[in-house]
């Protein structure tokens, strides 16, 4: 398909000179939708200017965010309330209600859980050059991440508890047992993940103790709690093969992968489909849990996450109406807020 095509060559071919720019290819999109699909966006264009609407999109796969979508006053990334699911709508239908909760019946104080299956430890391999054993999968842009988020969580005054496990502390054991205390409101996962074509749910994380935490360990890990919590999981991976060839970052594999989670069990998942991490991805990762700490649902934080640092960036104190989106974005802040998409209803809060 020519439209994937071209997502591709301007989304991870980022360095190369392009004759089409990210809002050419967003309006494109508009224009390729279903004209039933475009009167609905005008609608909304139309109609909610005093409020946000929450966009919750039931599909099969993914293979262009529809965040990227331009309707000629902006893209959706940065304008609605967006989440995805995957696979058959719920025949039992969908629970729109939004709560509204008085200020003082809000949630404070939250426990967050922290798992960094980076590799630092194992596998290695000898190298001849160094003569040395040398670490086979680095994963130097998520140790960044798993720095940061460790720093952020400690400063935040919202935290309750955290647990980590990131060196000799990660192993199958911990981690599973602290999944199944079902005491956590956040779960936030780097590594890298050894994916499975055949069957995409044992797919697996090596944790340091020689053993494996596998999609479906951790899913069947929440379903096992006995509390009511429902996490709000964050999941920044690096996908390999089980030959250990690391697998360029696609929307097709991360969908087969989200797949496996019970959206019934959880607040919903935040998935990032480009690991880099920089000025952009380090703020919008504190900004959404900034947002969702304070009460917004998740679908906001994120919208809202984007929005600040596109308001940092263009003026300081200016009214969002007054900003040119268009004009004003460049690609590196495009590539960076359409790498974060949300699966689960966008309504949802932190419970």
């Amino acid at each position: 398909d020519y439209l994937i095509k071209i997502y591709n060559e301007l989304f991870w071919n980022i360095e190369v000179e392009k004759d089409i720019t990210f809002v050419d290819f967003g309006k494109l999109l508009y224009l390729s939708l279903p004209k039933k699909l475009r009167n609905i966006f005008l609608k909304l264009k139309q109609d909610c200017t005093d409020h946000i609407p929450h966009i919750f999109l039931i599909l099969d796969n993914i293979t262009i965010p529809f965040d990227l979508i331009h309707d000629g006053s902006g893209f959706t990334s940065l304008k609605y309330s967006i989440g995805y699911s995957l696979g058959e709508p719920d025949l039992r239908g969908i629970n729109s209600k939004i709560p509204v909760l008085p200020l003082d019946q809000l949630k404070q104080k939250f426990n967050i859980l922290i798992f960094g299956s980076l590799n630092l430890m194992l596998p290695s391999k000898w190298d001849d050059a160094t003569k040395n054993n040398v670490l086979m999968y680095p994963f130097n842009e998520g140790v960044n991440e798993l720095n940061h988020i460790i720093q952020y969580f400690s400063e935040s005054s919202f935290v309750d508890h955290m647990e980590y496990y990131i060196q000799e502390n990660l192993t199958r054991e911990n981690i599973l047992n602290s999944i199944i205390s079902g005491t956590n409101d956040i779960i936030h996962v780097i590594g890298n993940l050894f994916y499975s074509t055949e069957n995409p749910k044992n797919s697996y994380f090596i944790t340091n103790d020689y053993q494996t935490v596998s999609i479906s360990d951790i899913n069947y890990a929440i379903k096992k709690t006995t509390t009511t919590k429902k996490p709000f999981i964050f999941f920044n991976v690096r996908i390999f093969n089980l030959l250990g060839v690391q697998l360029p970052s696609n929307l097709k594999v991360i969908s087969k992968i989200i797949q496996n989670f019970d959206q019934n069990e959880i607040t919903g998942i935040i998935v990032r489909i480009l690991y880099e991490f920089n000025d952009n991805t380090r703020q919008l990762i504190s900004n959404i849990y900034n947002n969702l700490t304070d009460g917004f649902s998740q679908g906001i934080s994120v919208l809202k996450a984007r929005q600040k640092i596109l308001l940092n960036k263009v003026a300081s104190n200016v009214d969002q109406k007054e900003i040119d989106i268009q004009q004003d974005m460049n690609v590196e802040s495009i590539i960076a807020f359409n790498s974060f998409l949300l699966f689960g209803k966008p309504w949802k809060m932190l419970e």
